[in-house]
């Protein structure tokens, strides 16, 4: 009977080395295949042809992230592109390149979506902190999570990361110099609570599309 139990131990414990290896090499073959991609030159992405009016609509798709619906993301962003719509997506970006699919997708996209920064990790409404990650933080506390943020998302792309969408709608007086002086130009929010704005393209509660004329008036 000890021999068998043996026999099965060492059995596992091989099974367990050839996956350590696996992984290993999984991951290596990975970083490879990323820091090849992140070489994409402009010329192989064409800029979208947008025509300009008096007002243009674009889109914005929050909360995309790392190992979550990327599946609806490249197919936003390739309905988005076939159409020629404006979008601007809010990364999070807390180990954002570890999701290597999304990442290479992105990237390959680059020339033809806005990449905005949404926050850091967008921790907020868990019993362990109920409050929105950048309302109550000095300008060095916010710079501390906006600048990993950014090196994530200028893994992504050469362009510069000009918008910011605060986490829940709301930013402290530090979060806004802190941005300042990192060189942001746009803030992507209404109001100053966490509920204020109130533009959007769809309707949950009734699960239909809003007219273009009503978010036109909304937005004004």
């Amino acid at each position: 009977m000890r021999t068998n139990i043996k026999y099965f131990v060492k059995i596992l414990l091989g099974i367990l080395v050839l996956y350590i290896v696996y992984q290993a090499i999984y991951i290596m073959y990975q970083t490879q295949k990323s820091s090849t991609d992140s070489s994409i030159k402009s010329e192989e992405c064409e800029f979208l042809n947008i025509a300009k009016a008096d007002k243009n609509i674009i889109i914005r798709v929050d909360d995309v992230q790392a190992f979550s619906w990327r599946q609806i993301v490249e197919r936003m962003v390739n309905d988005a592109v076939e159409r020629a719509i404006p979008l601007t997506l809010g990364i999070i970006p807390v180990n954002f390149s570890d999701d290597v699919l999304l990442s290479d997708f992105l990237r390959f996209n680059a020339c033809q979506v806005e990449f905005a920064l949404h926050g850091w990790d967008h921790s907020a409404g868990s019993e362990e902190n109920s409050v929105p990650e950048f309302a109550i933080l000095n300008e060095v506390e916010a710079k501390n999570r906006i600048e990993p943020g950014l090196r994530e998302l200028k893994k992504l792309t050469n362009e510069p990361i000009l918008t910011w969408i605060p986490p829940f709608n709301v930013n402290s007086t530090g979060t806004v110099a802190a941005l300042t002086s990192l060189g942001f130009k746009y803030i992507s929010s209404e109001g100053v609570g966490e509920y204020d704005y109130d533009a959007a393209t769809f309707s949950y509660s009734t699960n239909t599309l809003i007219p273009p004329d009503k978010v036109l008036s909304d937005c004004d």
